[in-house]
């Protein structure tokens, strides 16, 4: 079984910035900041969970979803580039960047389709999530660089 850990560092009013690492695979993470583990405001309590692959019909195709989250259901790893974008989920993303708005990450679509390929025919995996000390909390024009695999 796959395990992939969800490294958390940077924790914004614009959301909790972070990397998901896989054994073939390395991207950035974006949720909604941290308030009480509230359904569909609230980014995942650290923690160990199951991961499966399930048919969503939100949004009409399979997704990696969370199971086992104290009070919560329905946490998807899907397309969102900015934290606003999400309901209690995570959104991955190729690069960190900054706009007017706030911090987000970029070319989530296609991160998404290169996170499932790197799941090859896994349906069942293991997640990690831990809040660790990071790298510095604003965003330099040279950390926009995209993570290699």
């Amino acid at each position: 079984m796959i395990t992939v850990q969800l490294l958390r560092y940077i924790a914004r009013g614009d959301g909790v910035f972070g990397q998901l690492v896989g054994p073939k695979f390395r991207c950035f993470t974006v949720e909604r900041p941290w308030l009480e583990n509230l359904r569909g405001v609230s980014c995942v309590p650290a923690g160990s969970y199951p991961l499966v692959l399930e048919y969503s019909a939100k949004f009409a195709r399979p997704l990696w979803e969370l199971h086992d989250v104290p009070g919560r259901s329905e946490i998807k790893v899907h397309p969102a580039n900015r934290s606003g974008e999400l309901e209690g989920c995570i959104g991955l993303g190729r690069m960190l960047a900054e706009d007017a708005q706030g911090w987000y990450v970029t070319q989530s679509v296609e991160t998404i389709k290169a996170f499932h390929a790197a799941m090859g025919t896994e349906r069942e995996a293991q997640i990690t999530i831990l809040d660790v000390p990071g790298p510095e909390t604003h965003l330099a024009p040279r950390r926009t660089e995209a993570l290699q695999s």
